[in-house]
């Protein structure tokens, strides 16, 4: 795929209001989420599809077969939770949706930026070199160390 060279993405302030208040409504209409620490969630067991699919089927034999269930298990708050994770699901679904999207248009207006200023510095460094134009000198001095810093990142490290 050819990725866009010339982004133009503007958004007005009653955009940012808007999208900003959406997403500040989900978070106050969903008070009862979990923020787990890092650790928390490194010893915690994820319910990837196929567990999921378990689960889904394991639930359902459960209500057919409620004499199976142990006493300890609360198999109402566990259905409960299955509706809700479905819930959540579908609104990670959107969210993660939004995400790229918005990480995909950051990343091409961010190649669009720096090679923008790229071309800038690069001009003013040959005009500095030149003589020829009043605060080129300036210019190259404020943003040199930032160039080189950047174009250190852009280069791969040698192969050993």
């Amino acid at each position: 795929m050819i990725m866009q060279t010339n982004v133009n993405i503007p958004i007005t302030a009653a955009q940012n209001t808007a999208a900003t208040a959406g997403i500040n409504a989900a978070n106050t209409n969903l008070p009862g989420l979990i923020n787990l620490s890092a650790e928390e969630k490194l010893h915690s067991s994820k319910m990837g599809p196929d567990t999921y699919d378990y689960c889904v089927k394991g639930l359902i034999l459960m209500q057919q077969n409620a004499n199976l269930t142990p006493s300890w298990v609360n198999q109402p708050n566990i259905q409960g939770n299955m509706d809700s994770y479905n819930t959540f699901r579908a609104i990670k679904l959107l969210m993660d949706v939004l995400a790229v999207k918005l990480d995909d248009s950051m990343v091409q207006m961010g190649i669009q930026i720096k090679n923008g200023v790229d071309d800038f510095y690069n001009n003013a460094q040959a005009a500095s070199e030149r003589g020829s134009v009043a605060g080129a000198d300036a210019v190259v001095i404020a943003l040199k160390d930032f160039y080189h810093k950047s174009q250190a990142e852009q280069t791969p490290p040698p192969n050993p």
